[in-house]
Formats: C-alpha cells, structure tokens, sequence
C-alpha cells in the first residue's frame, strides 16, 4: 500500500459528479430506479449527485469510487422498520461523509477566493454551504427517528458520536462561509492586508484544510491511527493563532498597519483555528466510534 502522497494529486484533483456519472454513460451501465431503467440521458449532475463513502487513487488507473447514486429530488426518510441496527447506523455515517467531502469542496473553493479573487465562485461556495446545512438538519431529524425506533446501547452511542461529527462539519461550512463575508470587508477597504499578512493567513489556511482532509480520511475508513494525526494539526493551528496574534501586535505598535483592518485580520485568524478544532472534534469522534464498536465485537 503507498502512504505517500502522489505528486500533483490533491482533493482538489478528485473527479466531479459530472465526471463519475458521464464515465457511466459512456460505459453503457444498465441503471435503474425502482425497478425502472432509467435513460442513459438523464443520468447527468442535474438529476443525481453521487454520495462517496470509499475513496483512493492509483497511480496506474486514476481515481476509484465507491458509492451510490443518489436522485436530488430524493430526501432522507426513514420508517419504523429497520433491516439492522448496523444499516441504519451506517446510513447516517455516510451522510456525514458526503457532508465531509462538500465541506472540503467549499474549503477548496473559498481558497480560491479569498486568496485568488475567483469571485465568481462565490455563488456555488454559498450553495454548497446551504446544502450542507441542510444535510445536518436531515441527519438530526433521521438519527431521532432511529432512537425512538429503538436500537442498541452499542449502536446508539455510535449514531450519537456521527450527529456529533456532523454538527462539526456543519460549523465547517459556516466558517467557510464567514471568510466570504470577510473577503467582501477587504474589496471594500481603500487598504488590503499587506503581502506579509496574507501569506501568513494563507500558509495557517493550508493547515486548516490539511486537518480536515486527514480527518475525514480517519472518518471514512474507521481508521483511528489517522484520526490521531489531527490533533497535533489543530495544536500547530492554535500555536500559530497565537503567534501571528503577537505579530500583528508588533506591526500596530509601529503603525505598520490601521487598527481596524488589524481588528479583522484576528478575527480571520480564530476563525481558521476554529476550522481545526472542529475537524479534531470529528477525529475525535472516529476514535471514540472505533472503540465502541470494538467493545461491541468483544
């Protein structure tokens, strides 16, 4: 197995609806959806997204997804009747795990405004974060449907830790959302961060998205091990908030920059910190998931 990263292949590189479902038009599959096959025609981003729950690349075929297919017309809904404690739970994991991959989509995307003036990505980031908003609302609302249907102690503190993990998320996107609200602050200022500040707000940003991408990772494959390597990500976040905190200070004690933009610039500072302390609550609900389902296998 490789560990290490391929040269040039980033989340960033990870194929789109549109790429995965045009593959299956092309590859003449038979889809169908109860119980009726569907035209290969509609079979496009405008009528289904594809939720992930494996993800890897190979360096000798590309990119390997395994998921479902989803209808957007479709919500989530759930009955008193449940094939198992296990599918039900799982059906919430997955969800958080879309949650995941559209958090780190809108992360990708608010990069590229904030830092690269791609302002005409600012519509989708806003779509994204609502969606994500309204995937917790239906993660909540489906999770209490589970409890009161009744399910295992073992099974109940899982979902339990999921809900949490998705709130997490959520709160991800909100931040996301919030540096819009920021970059809007800076286009109308007669004076932008300086050159020193935004490489420093961009190199703590990229630590922000590597907590989230590894944090996910452990997610995904119930993988403990990797969701430990978050909490050292969000311990460097802290140190830097801290650090770059000290050095705006010095830079206004020798009016090297005006004290309201200097106001905002710490704000943006706790606000990507806040980004790792989420994605360490999602790691750390990995962790505790994978001990209770190991104590339940016991």
């Amino acid at each position: 197995m490789k560990t290490t990263p391929y040269s040039g292949v980033t989340i960033g590189h990870f194929p789109s609806d549109e790429d995965v479902l045009a593959h299956i038009r092309e590859g003449g599959y038979t889809i169908t959806l109860d119980g009726q096959t569907l035209p290969s025609e509609i079979i496009t981003s405008d009528h289904f997204t594809v939720r992930w729950y494996v993800v890897k690349y190979e360096s000798s075929d590309g990119w390997h997804v395994d998921g479902i297919l989803v209808a957007k017309e479709a919500n989530l809904r759930v009955t008193k009747t449940f094939s198992g404690d296990k599918t039900a739970v799982e059906a919430v994991k997955n969800e958080c795990a879309y949650m995941g991959f559209l958090a780190i989509h809108l992360l990708d995307s608010v990069q590229e405004v904030f830092f690269n003036d791609k302002k005409d990505l600012i519509p989708k980031i806003e779509e994204t974060e609502a969606k994500i908003d309204q995937l917790h609302k239906a993660v909540k609302a489906y999770a209490e449907d589970i409890m009161q249907a009744g399910i295992s102690d073992d099974a109940a503190r899982v979902l339990t830790l999921y809900v949490a993990s998705s709130g997490n998320i959520e709160r991800i996107g909100d931040y996301g959302k919030k540096l819009l609200e920021y970059y809007a602050y800076r286009q109308n200022r007669p004076k932008d961060f300086s050159q020193q500040a935004m490489t420093e707000l961009s190199g703590m940003y990229a630590e922000a998205h590597h907590a989230i991408v590894t944090a996910l990772d452990g997610f995904i494959n119930d993988d403990p091990d990797k969701a430990r390597e978050v909490a050292p990500i969000a311990g460097k976040l802290r140190g830097l908030e801290v650090e770059l905190r000290n050095r705006h200070i010095q830079r206004l004690d020798k009016q090297e920059c005006d004290s309201e933009t200097g106001l905002v610039y710490v704000d943006i500072l706790g606000i990507i910190e806040h980004i790792g302390y989420h994605s360490n609550n999602v790691a750390k609900a990995t962790i505790s998931s994978c001990t209770a389902e190991s104590k339940a296998k016991a």
